[in-house]
C-alpha cells in the first residue's frame, strides 16, 4: 500500500468519515475542527506529490528498460529518473508525516485537561 493510500486510510478513520464527506464538510466550513482544512490541504499535497512519484517511476521504467535494450547513450537519463524518483519519495514521506502530525493535533485537542505541570489536576471553576 503506497503512503498515500495508507494516509488517506488513516484520515478516514481517524475522523470516522470517507475522504468525500470530509471535503465537503470541509469546503461548506460545517465541521467545526480546525485542523480539517489543512488535513485535507495537506492530503492534497500528498496525493499530487504521490502522482508525480507514479510518473517518474514510469519514465525511469521505460529509460531503463531501453538502456536494457542496447541503448547506452541513455544512462544519464535513467540517474536523473532514478534521483527524482528518490527526491519525489522523500517528499512524499514528508508529506505524510506533516499529515499524520496533524491528526495527532488533533487528537491532542479532543482530549480534556489534563494534569498541571505541578502534577495535580488543573483547577476547574465549580458549576452553580
Amino acid at each position: 500500500m503506497s503512503t498515500a493510500i495508507y494516509t488517506r486510510h488513516l484520515v478516514e478513520h481517524r475522523y470516522g468519515r470517507p475522504l468525500e464527506d470530509l471535503r465537503r464538510d470541509g469546503a461548506h466550513g460545517g465541521s467545526g475542527d480546525p485542523v480539517l482544512p489543512i488535513v485535507l490541504r495537506r492530503l492534497g499535497g500528498l496525493a499530487e506529490t504521490n502522482a508525480h512519484a507514479r510518473a517518474a517511476r514510469r519514465n525511469l521504467d521505460a529509460a531503463w528498460q531501453r538502456c536494457r535494450s542496447g541503448e547506452h547513450t541513455l544512462d544519464d537519463l535513467v540517474l536523473r529518473y532514478a534521483a527524482e524518483v528518490v527526491d519525489l519519495e522523500r517528499r512524499e514521506q514528508s508529506e505524510a508525516e506533516a499529515v499524520w502530525d496533524l491528526l495527532d493535533v488533533r487528537l491532542l485537542l479532543d482530549q480534556p485537561a489534563g494534569p498541571s505541570a505541578f502534577g495535580r489536576p488543573a483547577i476547574r471553576p465549580r458549576a452553580g
